[in-house]
């Protein structure tokens, strides 16, 4: 009866949410914005596909409605607007030696969409998804070179450019109390202390008109996602020392799926002090066993300690389906969430390169201080007045230029209830992030067997505290600082935590974590123990835990 009731709860807590996000996406990209809607089941390609009669090209605005697949198999440059699914989207290569691949700047799928990017087959070929902003402005004034017509009513809904600010502030001076009462007597307040205009062009910034919670520029989906691709194994120990100017290395044991073209990953050694000790990328020119040939000499020094069989470790960082930012500069780059909706998320085997856009080098500035609240836990030995005791407030959207939540994999809100569905984020590769690389936030998840490499704040996160499932297996490279405010004060006013360089970053403590390899990080892992604004308000189920 207990459980019964306590699911009837989170259901009802759930749904409302859900609705809301479900709501976002729908007006994010409106159907009535479409210049290419599907009128029936088929080939992406083929012009009886769509009630308009021509293929989506370059500045299309694409609608795929309930009960249609479109079959998404070619190779194509152009850049796609928008791709809204409320149907079913499969982008599949069944071919080895060729190449799918799909521009866009923003891709949703409603709650009841399934989109698949399947290219797991031994003969399977590549997907490359390309995430590149498009310049609405200089469509809407028929300066982008495109012929793609666009409606009113997408004339009306889509816009950039609008003013937008970095905004700094001082929020202070006073930061810690021993009571509620006193804090409400005390000096705290927020002062801005510069606002600069910032342009980013055709990008998320100046969107605030049509996009305020900047979604766009990225891939969202309320619905299933499979994302399939051929699985290596991830990563290798070294059976011995690999020398600065070696032209190949030795694994212990024998490696699956890797192939001559790859580019691998080899760990500094343990012992910081060592010259030349350093990540290192090289290139497989051939592979005998479990020896590696390398297509040049090596430049560092990776080096174990044989007596207690420490190796450096080595891991495969090439896959066969790739998302990929066009641009990488801060405000330009993509990212991938999965929100929402446990019933099918799976994305196993594939390359997410130059993803990310939350940038832990600086504060996020989405959430602002605005008051004191009676603490949920008194112990002013461990905070100002316990947890929960701060409560912060959203900017302006135009004043919000460093917004949480745009990472390379996101899966947000996907449920972490006693008999939540497991998400699996399995043999991927994190190349390159500004911020956290793969986000496990309130959903049960098995996120292992894959690759972190150069991020910034933190490798692989459980972000609110109710999180659930197993971290196992994966290889965390190169994780650095970020930003240097106080991790008290960083909490207290702005919501902002694991910026620090923790390879393993966790909020919560319900993730079983075994077998991980963290090198070159400032911390290996790191536990947040407190949660001073109210705003991330999450309790473990105690049943599912």
């Amino acid at each position: 009866m207990y459980k019964v009731f306590y699911s009837m709860i989170f259901l009802a807590l759930l749904m409302p949410l859900s609705l809301e996000a479900q709501s976002t996406l729908m007006n994010l990209i409106p159907s009535n914005t479409a210049t290419h809607t599907a009128q029936q089941s088929g080939d992406w390609f083929n012009p009886t596909t769509w009630t308009e009669g021509t293929v989506p090209g370059d500045a299309a605005i694409v609608y795929i409605p309930a009960g249609i697949e479109v079959i998404y198999e070619g190779s194509s440059n152009a850049p796609i607007f928008a791709i809204r699914v409320d149907g079913t989207f499969s982008c599949t290569q069944s071919t080895a030696s060729d190449t799918t691949s799909l521009t866009f700047d923003t891709f949703v799928g409603t709650m009841n969409s399934v989109i698949q990017f399947h290219a797991e087959d031994a003969n399977d070929g590549t997907i490359l998804i390309s995430i590149l902003p498009f310049d609405i402005e200089a469509h809407k004034a028929g300066t982008s070179g495109y012929s793609q017509s666009w409606n009113a009513a997408a004339h009306t809904h889509f816009s950039d450019r609008a003013p937008h600010y970095q905004v700094t502030y001082d929020i202070g001076p006073d930061s810690r109390f021993k009571s509620y009462d006193k804090a409400l007597l005390g000096n705290t307040s927020v002062n801005e202390i510069s606002k600069v205009a910032v342009d980013d062009g055709a990008g998320i910034l100046g969107r605030t008109a049509w996009d305020s919670t900047q979604l766009s520029i990225g891939f969202v989906t309320m619905g299933q996602v499979e994302v399939l691709g051929q699985e290596k194994t991830v990563m290798h120990k070294l059976s011995t020392d690999a020398l600065k100017t070696a032209t190949s290395i030795s694994l212990a044991s024998l490696p699956t799926g890797w192939e001559v073209g790859d580019t691998i990953l080899l760990t500094p050694g343990g012992n910081k002090n060592a010259l030349a000790n350093a990540p290192e990328l090289a290139e497989i020119s051939n592979i005998n066993g479990t020896t590696i040939t390398l297509s040049g000499k090596l430049k560092k020094n990776h080096e174990g300690r044989a007596i207690d069989d420490l190796h450096c470790f080595v891991g495969n960082i090439n896959r066969n389906i790739v998302f990929c930012s066009a641009k990488t500069d801060s405000t330009h780059r993509g990212h991938f969430m999965a929100m929402h909706n446990a019933t099918n998320v799976q994305i196993k085997n594939a390359l997410f390169k130059n993803m990310g856009r939350t940038d832990k080098s600086k504060l996020t500035d989405d959430r602002i201080w605005k008051e004191w609240v009676a603490p949920v836990v008194g112990n002013p030995y461990v905070s100002a007045l316990g947890q929960e005791c701060s409560q912060l407030e959203a900017p302006a959207s135009e004043d919000i230029s460093n917004h949480r939540g745009r990472y390379s994999i996101h899966l947000h809100h996907l449920g972490a209830a006693n008999g939540s569905n497991m998400a699996e984020v399995t043999g991927n590769v994190i190349w390159g992030n500004p911020g956290w690389g793969i986000t496990h936030h309130s959903s049960h998840a098995n996120v292992s067997d894959n690759v972190v490499y150069d991020v910034i704040g933190s490798g692989i996160v459980s972000e609110a505290g109710d999180e659930t499932g197993f971290w196992d297996n994966n290889l965390v490279v190169q994780i650095d600082k970020g930003h240097t405010t106080d991790a008290y004060e960083a909490s207290l006013f702005y919501d902002d935590y694991l910026f620090s360089g923790q390879g393993l970053g966790m909020k919560g403590r319900g993730v079983v974590c075994r077998g991980n390899v963290v090198a070159d990080a400032n911390m290996g892992v790191g536990v947040v123990n407190f949660n001073a604004a109210i705003n991330s308000t999450t309790r473990m189920d105690a049943a599912a835990l």
